[in-house]
């Protein structure tokens, strides 16, 4: 995994984080892009069948917390510290459960 430090500039990498499975699909191409020093805007490829994302976010102080739901392939977060190291994770969310690790 990489960190994303909220600043200008493009990071993509794995952005994952696991919970049940089966045969559900995880989100794939995930994308974290600091456009603003505040403001992060992290994006995926949308997954068929999903109902919902769910979006984690990891600073330096604490672990994985649920930063928010959507029901589109892309969360805004805002306000992020500037400065700051964040890794993001998106779990896929189904009828039947939720996926495992996103790449």
């Amino acid at each position: 995994m990489r960190r994303l430090r909220a600043s200008s500039g493009l990071i993509a990498g794995l952005f994952s984080f696991a919970v049940a499975s089966g045969a559900a699909t995880p989100p794939d191409g995930v994308i974290a892009r600091a456009t603003r020093p505040d403001y992060v805007f992290v994006s995926w490829e949308p997954v068929a069948g999903a109902l919902s994302y769910g979006v984690f976010r990891q600073s330096d102080e604490t672990g994985f917390s649920l930063i928010g739901t959507t029901d589109t392939a892309f969360y805004s977060d805002s306000p992020v510290s500037p400065g700051a190291s964040y890794l993001y994770r998106v779990r896929t969310v189904y009828g039947s459960g939720v996926s495992g690790d996103s790449e």
